[in-house]
């Protein structure tokens, strides 16, 4: 049974993310990407660069440059063009502050349904273990 942990963990785990996934798809027509574009912009007191994006994420420019695009177009980011035009900042709209108060209650509720049955030292001690995986 320890053996096969990992792996049913890794199923659950993966499961429940296509399941959002696919709901962030269908009710808002995001894709992964704009939606991590969306959480990095949420985190960063929601003004960043696109130059800070792609360090954070080690992606290339014509990447980020297309996602921006593709989230301006849909109205979820705004950017401030009265600064340089290579260095303007990006912020949410109204419209993308909403989204993202939405999906981080979703993702509050997911982290209480997975943390639900831990007590805080098990979930230190899960933290720890998740940041050596990623490489934290």
């Amino acid at each position: 049974m320890l053996n096969d942990l990992p792996l049913v963990l890794m199923t659950k785990i993966y499961k429940n993310y296509l399941k959002k996934q696919s709901l962030l798809h269908n009710e808002y027509g995001l894709t992964e990407q704009q939606v991590v574009f969306l959480m990095i912009i949420f985190k960063n007191d929601r003004v960043i660069r696109m130059t800070d994006i792609t360090e954070q994420l080690g992606i290339d420019k014509s990447n980020t440059t297309r996602t921006i695009k593709q989230l301006e177009n849909k109205g979820y980011i705004i950017k401030d063009l009265s600064h340089n035009q290579r260095k303007y900042p990006i912020s949410l709209s109204l419209a993308g502050q909403k989204l993202m108060q939405q999906i981080y209650e979703i993702q509050m509720a997911e982290k209480g349904w997975i943390f639900s049955s831990f007590t805080e030292t098990e979930i230190a001690v899960i933290e720890k273990f998740i940041l050596k995986i990623i490489g934290d």
